[in-house]
């Protein structure tokens, strides 16, 4: 299977979140381009989280709360190909090079 193939499988998975209040989402705290989402924001009816304003040039870290047994759960966190002005930025000159060291990219 192509990473294509699987990034597109990945996204048509049906997201089911935890019951609200069992889990939130942290994304760079630890910056100035942060974010959380709170249950109110993942509930049964809503659909993936989009990480992607906030991932910046560096380390990047998102943080998954759990505030009750999440042992059933599958996260999956979807790194795709920076477009528009990202795509262009110095800062990722080696995108392409980084996802083939990942196995990434075909």
């Amino acid at each position: 299977m192509s990473p294509e193939a699987f990034a597109t499988m990945l996204w048509k998975m049906k997201t089911k979140w935890p019951p609200r209040g069992q889990l939130i989402v942290e994304m760079n705290t630890h910056r100035e381009s942060r974010a959380a989402w709170l249950p109110k924001q993942m509930g049964p009816d809503d659909g993936p989280i989009d990480v992607t304003p906030y991932i910046a040039p560096g380390d990047n870290i998102i943080r998954f709360v759990q505030l009750s047994g999440q042992a059933d759960r599958l996260f999956v966190l979807y790194v795709g190909r920076p477009d528009g002005e990202r795509a262009n930025s110095p800062a990722t000159n080696g995108w392409d090079s980084w996802l083939s060291s990942l196995g990434l990219q075909s």
